[in-house]
């Protein structure tokens, strides 16, 4: 999702994208120049497909990008806000769905 989602960002005119986790973003912040709409970035910090150096790069290649925002999840894995599964987190899932929700209010209408 994440991925899929920056790659939208930087390679499309998509009017705006949200993306759950950041796999390999890391990899590709040569692109960020050509993030021209909004998108928004859920990032678990305890993502052990994302690791800490990886979601530092993210921070610090995407941070100043008015068009990027990126919402941290202090101590949550990859899949927390999956329907099912161990990593699930409800509470944190109810607020990245919010966030979600709300972002895309706001820039599509």
């Amino acid at each position: 999702g994440g991925r899929l989602a920056y790659m939208a960002a930087a390679r499309t005119d998509i009017s705006a994208s949200v993306g759950y986790y950041g796999v390999m973003i890391d990899q590709m912040l040569h692109e960020s120049h050509a993030i021209a709409n909004p998108l928004m970035l859920h990032i678990p910090t305890a993502d052990h497909f994302v690791g800490p150096e990886a979601q530092a790069a993210i921070h610090s290649g995407l941070g100043h990008n008015a068009k990027v925002t990126l919402h941290d999840y202090v101590g949550l894995d990859h899949g927390f806000a999956a329907e099912i599964g161990a990593r699930r987190d409800a509470v944190g899932a109810a607020l990245a769905d919010s966030r979600t929700a709300a972002f895309f209010a706001e820039h599509l209408g």
